[in-house]
């Protein structure tokens, strides 16, 4: 059974935040003002065993400490977006969220993470502008690296973005081990009809 997500819910919050702060037109987004204008403060310091943790601290107020040990400055952006999804999204769940690396990129896991994985995208990289975007955008790396660039965000988000938003109607992201194993995948729901197992071996000829 697919677990339930909140889209509407979440596009709407997403909207809505960028809205309040004026940034709907605004390429790339702060999402660091945006955080502190929301009372979710952040660090970046030393963790173990996760990606982020998040804290609240009474009504409305929470602090984020994120991984020093993230280098890419598109990932920093992703992970702050992802903690204060959770912060706007789910005041009512837990107090305390500790977010690993698997949850901040696989997008099959319980629904409080992709609710906030979809967060990070819609308001990183807003509807209105990564559409018309994409539409001139060629679905290669190299194409969908240009607009990692222009949102400040990585690749990988870029090219999940691309697959929910853009043109192309049947199109698949893998990522592989060095055997050629898939860790993950991501395909547009709605019209890919089959079901890529993690562990399952990529033919060498697969391009």
């Amino acid at each position: 059974m697919k677990p339930q997500i909140r889209k509407i819910k979440v596009q709407g919050t997403a909207f809505n935040t960028l809205r309040k702060y004026g940034q709907l037109n605004r390429r790339p987004i702060p999402i660091e003002d945006i955080a502190f204008g929301e009372r979710m403060e952040f660090s970046f310091e030393r963790l173990v065993g996760c990606e982020a943790r998040l804290v609240r601290l009474g009504q409305g107020h929470g602090y984020a400490r994120i991984s020093n040990r993230i280098r890419e400055e598109g990932r920093k952006r992703f992970t702050i977006a992802h903690e204060l999804g959770h912060f706007l999204l789910h005041p009512n769940i837990t107090q305390v969220f500790e977010c690993t690396t698997g949850d901040l990129t696989d997008y099959r896991k319980n629904p409080i993470e992709i609710e906030a994985n979809l967060f990070a995208s819609e308001v990183l990289m807003p509807s209105i502008q990564f559409k018309e975007l994409s539409k001139t955008t060629d679905p290669t790396f190299e194409g969908i690296g240009e607009l990692a660039k222009k949102f400040n965000v990585s690749l990988t988000s870029a090219a999940i973005r691309f697959i929910d938003c853009g043109p192309i109607e049947n199109m698949v992201l893998l990522r592989t081990n060095s055997k050629g194993q898939v860790k993950w995948s991501k395909a547009k729901q709605d019209n890919f009809r089959y079901w890529i197992e993690k562990d399952t071996q990529i033919d060498p000829r697969t391009m």
